[in-house]
């Protein structure tokens, strides 16, 4: 029998690693939840198919390009390489975002088999980051806000530009938790009763998403009357309660919060006529995305659970009318 071919050795490793550390087909994730773990496995077969194509398709372009002799010697260099020559520009946005979810779970296998092996490499892939804001560059209509974009280029700046304290407090909640001007206390519809009261803060629980870090939760009900539950930083929603604590609830006339929003958006070289209150909205939405693939999510499991914390019903509401509009 013949020696086996640098090809058939790194497609080898490829599914070699998935079978010791990415499969996951027949676990159930909901129990890990239940325990309060988060899986780093594969528990869908389509996500599977999906995911170890790419992993097949980068390894083999490293081969071919820089030629790699164990899969172990991809590098950030080689997987952008690979995003730039055969994916940017060439395919739709919305599989850019499956690559780039793929990289983040194919770096996380790497990772843990080279752990489990005794090593202490990690495999990060950052670059696929930038390939998701190439991806959504390339989706923005010219005719849309300039073609720059619904959501600010620099959203921290614009908050610290806002001078009333209850309105700066209101936007910081949009921007970091997906409220709609509704949920914060500043309705379009003259006649509701909307606020934001101190029953609505909830406490703080480790972010049931991402499993990552410690959030405050803010339940509101929005739109169609719909109770929607908000995970915010701590340092944001400490802030947001203690004025409530302090000044009661906040109710605010839609006009005066958006004109401040404006203000401070004009300020901040960021004013576009229709970016308003809802463009920190879509500023949540593109961190979120982030934030669910640097955890190594699935672009369904982010879609479904980003679009549930924007008070929405259908996954698809994400990729269609939030990122790169």
């Amino acid at each position: 029998m013949g020696k086996k071919s640098v090809r058939g050795y790194l497609h080898g490793q490829v599914e070699g690693i998935y079978h010791k550390v990415g499969k996951g087909i027949g676990e159930s994730r909901h129990e890990l939840k239940q325990e309060g773990m988060q899986s780093e496995k594969i528990h869908s077969d389509s996500t599977r198919m999906a995911y170890l194509d790419r992993f097949h398709s980068v390894v083999e372009h490293a081969r071919s390009n820089f030629g790699i002799k164990s899969v172990f010697q991809l590098t950030d260099e080689m997987v952008r390489s690979w995003l730039q020559n055969e994916r940017i520009g060439k395919v739709a946005a919305s599989t850019i975002n499956v690559d780039v979810a793929a990289l983040g779970k194919i770096g996380q296998m790497m990772t843990n088999f080279s752990k489990l092996n005794g090593h202490d490499r990690e495999f990060n892939f950052t670059c696929r980051f930038d390939a998701t804001r190439e991806a959504i560059r390339d989706r923005i209509s010219p005719n849309a806000w300039n073609g720059q974009g619904r959501a600010y280029d620099k959203p921290e700046e614009l908050i610290n530009a806002i001078d009333n304290e209850k309105h700066r407090i209101m936007a910081e909640l949009q921007y970091h938790g997906g409220l709609r001007a509704e949920g914060v206390g500043a309705p379009r519809e003259p006649h509701s009763k909307a606020a934001l009261s101190l029953e609505k803060f909830k406490g703080v629980v480790r972010d049931p998403f991402t499993q990552d870090r410690q959030v405050g939760v803010i339940e509101v009900t929005e739109k169609g009357g719909k109770s929607t539950r908000h995970y915010v930083p701590i340092d944001a929603y400490e802030r947001a309660r203690h004025y409530v604590e302090k000044s009661g609830p906040i109710r605010e006339i839609y006009e005066r919060y958006l004109e401040s929003i404006n203000d401070a958006a004009r300020q901040t070289g960021q004013y576009i006529p229709g970016r308003g209150t809802h463009g920190l909205k879509h500023n949540f939405v593109e961190d979120f995305v982030r934030r669910g693939m640097e955890c190594g999510k699935s672009r369904e499991e982010i879609f479904a659970e980003g679009a549930r914390q924007c008070a929405h019903e259908r996954a698809d509401i994400l990729p269609k009318h939030y990122l790169g509009r």
